[in-house]
C-alpha cells in the first residue's frame, strides 16, 4: 500500500499598499511633516483603515487623502471623519462628482463601490470640507473603507516580486558596500585636500605678511626720504621757535613769576580736629589742587605752613603724578618745618597731572595753613640752591680747597652729570641743618623732663653715680 504524500504549498505572500493623510495651513503646501501614513492589504474586497490626526495648534485650511501609492485598480466604498470625542464631522456621499479635486485618479465603475484607476504612484483626493469641519480636525480620525481586489495572476506576480526583491536586496547590499568603500576613499581624499588647503593658506599668509612688511618698509623709507628732503628747513624753523618759546618762558618766570595757591583735600587716614587735623593711620595724605589756574611745573619754590604737635621721625613728602599715578619714583622729600614753615626749592616735571602731600607718617595732630608754590627760572633756582651752599663753604676757608678738590675729582671721573648729581645730593643734605636736626631729635622739652622725673621717682633704688679720679 502506498501512503499519501503531503506536499506543503508555499504561502502566498501578503502584499500591501500605502495610504496617507496630509493637512496644511493657510498658504502652506502639503508636507510629509504634516501627514499620517498607514498601509492596507492587497487582495481584499473591503477593509477599514483608520488614520488618527495628532493635536494641531494652528489653523487647518485643507485636507488631502492619498488612497494608494502605485498604479492599479482599487475600490473606494466610504470616507468618514470623526472628531476627537467620536462625533461624526463629515461623510462622503459616494458620488465621484463630489470629489472634483483629485490627482491621477480616473473613475471607471460605480456598481459595487466606486472603482478608481490609479495612473501613477501619487494618486490623491482633496476633501471638500467646510470651515466648521476644518476647525475641529485637531485629534480627529479619518476612516477609509476601501479594497484592492486580487486577480488570478496575483500569486505569480507576488512570487516574481519576491524573487526580484531578493535580488534587489542583494544588489543594494553590494551597492552599499561599494558606496562605503568609495566614501572612505573620498574621506581620505578630503583629508588630503584639507591638509593641502591648510598648507596653501599658511603659505598665502606668509606671503601676505612678507608683502605687508615690504610695503611698510618701502613706505617708511619713502617717508624718511621725504622728511630728509623737506624737513631740513622745517627742523631749523622748529628749533628756532622752540628756542624762542624757551627764552620767553624763562623771561616770564624771571620778570613775572606765577604764584600758585593750593587747596588741600583730605584723602586717607585723616580726620578734622580742633584747629587742625588728626592723622589716624600710617599714611595720611592730602590731594593738592590750584585755587586758580593750572598746575605748577618746572622749578618752583615751596612754602607750606605745617605745625605738627608731635616730633617728626620722617620728613614730609610731596608726590608728583606725571600721568601714571602716585608712586615712589615721583616722591620728593621735603625738609622738616622750621618755625612751622617748610621752605625749599623743587624741580617738577614739565607736565604735572596731580600733587599729593604727606605731612606725617604715623598718627598724631597737626595744623596745616597756607600752601603756596612759586614758579621760578633756572637761574633763580640755581642761585637759591648754590648761594647758601657757597656761603656755608666760604664761612670756613679750609673747606674751599677741599670742596674744589672733590668737585674736580667728581667731574674727572663722571663728567658734568655726576657733578650735578653730587651738588644736588649735597644741596638736599644742607636743606636740613644740624641745628634743626638737633632741635627735632636732641632737645628735651618740658614734657620730656617731667616724664624723666616721674620715672626717677618711681624707682625703688635711686641711680648711683660713681666718679673715678686718678690719685
Amino acid at each position: 500500500s502506498h501512503s499519501p504524500t503531503v506536499v506543503e504549498l508555499p504561502r502566498r505572500p501578503q502584499l500591501r499598499f500605502g495610504v496617507q493623510v496630509f493637512w496644511a495651513g493657510p498658504g502652506e503646501p502639503y508636507d510629509e511633516k504634516r501627514s499620517v501614513p498607514a498601509t492596507a492589504q492587497m487582495g481584499t474586497w473591503s477593509q477599514k483603515v483608520e488614520l488618527s490626526l495628532p493635536p494641531i495648534s494652528g489653523p487647518i485650511a485643507k485636507l488631502r487623502v492619498d488612497i494608494a501609492d502605485r498604479p492599479g485598480l482599487l475600490h473606494l466604498h466610504r470616507i468618514r471623519i470623526f472628531s476627537a470625542g467620536g462625533e461624526l464631522l463629515w461623510e462622503w456621499d459616494g458620488n465621484p462628482s463630489s470629489l472634483p479635486a483629485r490627482h491621477d485618479l480616473v473613475c471607471i465603475a460605480q456598481l459595487l463601490g466606486v472603482t478608481w484607476l490609479s495612473t501613477t504612484n501619487d494618486p490623491y483626493l482633496e476633501l471638500p470640507l467646510s470651515p466648521a469641519v476644518l476647525e475641529r480636525l485637531s485629534g480627529a480620525r479619518v476612516v477609509l473603507e476601501l479594497g484592492w481586489p486580487s486577480s488570478a495572476d496575483d500569486a505569480m506576480a507576488a512570487g516574481a516580486l519576491l524573487e526580484r526583491e531578493k535580488r534587489w536586496a542583494e544588489e543594494r547590499t553590494a551597492a552599499a558596500a561599494r558606496i562605503a568603500k568609495l566614501e572612505e576613499q573620498v574621506d581620505d581624499s578630503v583629508d588630503e585636500r584639507r591638509a593641502l588647503e591648510a598648507r596653501v593658506a599658511d603659505f598665502n599668509q606668509q606671503m601676505t605678511a612678507m608683502a605687508r612688511e615690504q610695503t611698510a618698509a618701502a613706505e617708511a623709507l619713502a617717508e624718511r626720504i621725504s622728511a630728509l628732503e623737506s624737513g631740513l628747513i622745517t627742523s631749523w624753523v622748529l628749533r628756532v621757535l622752540r628756542f624762542g618759546r624757551s627764552i620767553l618762558r624763562r623771561i616770564r618766570r624771571m620778570i613775572l613769576p606765577r604764584r600758585v595757591e593750593l587747596s588741600a583735600t583730605p584723602m586717607a587716614d585723616l580726620s578734622a580736629a580742633h584747629e587742625g587735623w588728626r592723622s589716624t593711620g600710617g599714611d595720611p595724605h592730602f590731594e593738592l589742587k590750584p585755587v586758580r589756574g593750572g598746575m605748577p611745573n618746572s622749578w618752583v619754590t615751596v612754602q607750606f605752613e605745617l605745625q605738627p604737635a608731635i616730633t617728626l621721625t620722617a620728613p614730609p613728602r610731596l608726590y608728583v603724578d606725571r600721568g601714571s599715578g602716585y608712586n615712589e619714583a615721583g616722591c620728593l622729600e621735603l625738609p622738616y618745618p622750621k618755625d612751622g614753615v617748610i621752605r625749599t626749592v623743587a624741580k617738577l616735571p614739565a607736565y604735572v597731572r596731580g600733587l599729593r602731600f604727606d605731612p606725617l607718617d604715623r598718627p598724631g595732630s597737626f595744623r596745616l595753613r597756607a600752601l603756596e608754590m612759586k614758579e621760578i627760572s633756572k637761574i633763580e633756582a640755581a642761585l637759591r640752591v648754590f648761594v647758601p651752599l657757597v656761603r656755608e663753604v666760604m664761612s670756613e676757608p679750609g673747606r674751599v680747597r677741599l670742596a674744589l678738590g672733590k668737585a674736580w675729582d667728581t667731574l674727572r671721573k663722571g663728567g658734568i652729570r655726576a657733578l650735578k648729581e653730587r651738588i644736588r645730593d649735597r644741596t638736599r643734605a644742607s636743606l636740613q641743618s644740624y641745628a634743626e636736626w638737633a632741635r627735632q631729635f636732641d632737645t628735651l622739652s618740658e614734657p620730656d623732663r617731667q616724664a624723666i622725673r616721674a620715672r626717677i621717682q618711681s624707682m625703688q633704688k635711686g641711680p648711683l653715680l660713681s666718679v673715678v679720679m686718678p690719685v
